[in-house]
This record gives structure tokens, sequence and C-alpha cells, in this order.
């Protein structure tokens, strides 16, 4: 625990983090969780920069709609990160 003062030279105590907030939670693979967040934010970024449909992504990426809803929807815990980046490595 450190200590710094606010603008009212109050003491306020806090913790430094780790750079993953998943193990300062003390998630269960917090790394490979972290891997997958990172992977996925960058693949819905592309894809939602190119405007497509979630058809035109399922074609692209090779997945079935509802697979596309949850990537489009951040749940990045239903791919692997292999999975992630062949979606990165697709035209």
């Amino acid at each position: 625990m450190s200590k710094t003062s606010d603008n009212d030279n109050r003491e306020i105590e806090h913790e430094e983090g780790s750079g993953n907030v998943l193990a300062d939670v003390g998630l269960h693979d917090a790394d490979e969780r972290l891997a997958r967040s990172k992977l996925g934010f960058h693949v819905y970024k592309l894809l939602a920069d190119r405007q497509l449909t979630q058809r035109e992504i399922a074609a692209l990426l090779g997945i079935r709609q509802p697979e596309v809803s949850h990537l489009m929807n951040g749940h990045f815990n239903r791919f692997t990160t292999d999975k992630l980046l062949v979606f990165l490595k697709r035209p």
C-alpha cells in the first residue's frame, strides 16, 4: 500500500496494480484472459471499422452468425487465442 495526497493534502491509500487487472482480482488464467481480450478487441476494431454486416463477417471469418454476435459484443472468452489470431490474419 502506498499513500499519496490529493488537492486538499489528504492522504489517499492505494495499491499499485500489476498491469493485469484480471490477475489483480485473482482470476484463474489471468494472463491468458488478458491476451484473449486484447486480441479480441483488435479483431472487433478491425471488423467494426469495415462496417460489415454480421453475415459478411461470418463469411469472412468462417464462423456462424451467433459466434459473430459474441465476438462483436466482446465475449472474447468464447474464442481461443489461436482462433483470434486466425481472425486477425484474414484479409
